[in-house]
């Protein structure tokens, strides 16, 4: 037998049970045992009065936890992991509670993969968008501190309030704010039009007083494609986690007429999850999220940086660029 068939077969083990961690979390979260946890409810009864659940069921949920060290226990009181006390707990800064519930709206989608694939588009699709309407607000308010940080990170390097300076910002499908946020913060001078639905703009709304630039933002509430965007009107254009959506086709169009919004000298910045050029690393994120677009868009992928240079240069863009940042796939820039 060959040595490595034993690990191979404990791969395929630890693969197919993978979902059990997964909704183990879920559980947990919507229980908020973490949040009961951090208030002083550290034991199964304490946390089944406080949950209005079982006592037998907590503490299988509890000691589940502690198996994926999501918790630690001492006889039987419980503590909070550094990752759940960061991130799990309601209420803290870094809180992505809502991250997990969303799993629950994806769990149902990806149940679908078997007759997307057959198909070649997501099954069902009017009732999972109508689905979808109720975990969107939660998923565009749980990705601002996942994307706040990069953006700032993008701004520096940019110049951002330094070099570049009383911009005119045009963010598409800005969802919660977190790419346009930080321009605004840097630079007084900013101006900054988004655009999206009207349930993620009450939610970037709240970003932006909370951030101290509701002042410097004007909302349109409308889908992209049938709101204005103006031409020769902006320094930058913001796509935001959207092409990946919209497919190949919507983002060529949306690329040229970002071309078309811009200033001479303007950029448009790309946010995405890119895929290598040959789409074959078996640990790229892109590749596996490239799945979720089929459970749950009509025409939805991801893109390589040569398809979206490509792209670009079609629509007239003179440069593009890559803009490195920590825990991302590069942002992708192209200048006018």
């Amino acid at each position: 037998m060959d040595d490595s068939q034993p690990n191979e077969r404990k791969r395929l083990v630890d693969l197919l049970w993978g979902f059990a961690e997964c909704r183990v979390l879920i559980t947990a979260v919507e229980l908020e045992v973490f949040t009961h946890i951090a208030k002083g409810h550290n034991t199964a009864q304490a946390i089944a009065l406080q949950s209005e659940s079982s006592e037998r069921g907590v503490r299988i949920l509890l000691n589940a936890l502690v198996s994926t060290r999501f918790l630690s226990k001492s006889r039987n009181v419980y503590s909070l992991e550094p990752v759940s006390e960061s991130y799990l707990v309601r209420g803290r800064k870094g809180y992505m509670g809502a991250n997990v519930l969303h799993t629950i709206h994806l769990w149902e989608r990806w149940g679908t993969l078997t007759q997307a694939v057959r198909r070649g588009t997501a099954v069902d699709l009017g009732s999972a968008r109508e689905r979808g309407k109720q975990f969107f607000p939660i998923l565009v308010e749980a990705l601002f501190p996942r994307n706040y940080p990069i953006a700032c990170e993008a701004c520096d390097r940019l110049g951002v309030g330094k070099t570049w300076q009383n911009l005119r910002v045009l963010d598409i499908a800005g969802g919660s704010g977190p790419w346009s946020i930080p321009i605004a913060e840097r630079d007084p001078g900013s101006r900054v039009t988004l655009i999206d639905f009207p349930e993620p703009v009450k939610v970037a709304k709240r970003f932006a007083k909370k951030h101290r630039v509701l002042g410097r933002f004007e909302f349109v509430e409308s889908n992209l494609w049938e709101a204005e965007w103006g031409s020769s009107q902006f320094d930058l254009v913001l796509f935001g986690h959207i092409c990946h959506s919209e497919g190949e086709k919507k983002t060529r169009e949306m690329i040229r007429r970002a071309f078309r919004a811009l200033k001479p000298g303007g950029k448009l910045l790309i946010a995405e999850m890119v895929a290598d050029d040959h789409r074959s690393e078996a640990d790229s994120w892109a590749l596996m999220f490239a799945v979720n677009m089929l459970v749950n868009t009509e025409e939805g992928d991801t893109f390589t940086s040569a398809e979206y240079r490509r792209w670009c240069k079609a629509a007239g863009f003179r440069a593009f660029e890559h803009l490195s940042v920590k825990e991302h796939s590069p942002l992708l820039v192209a200048t006018k």
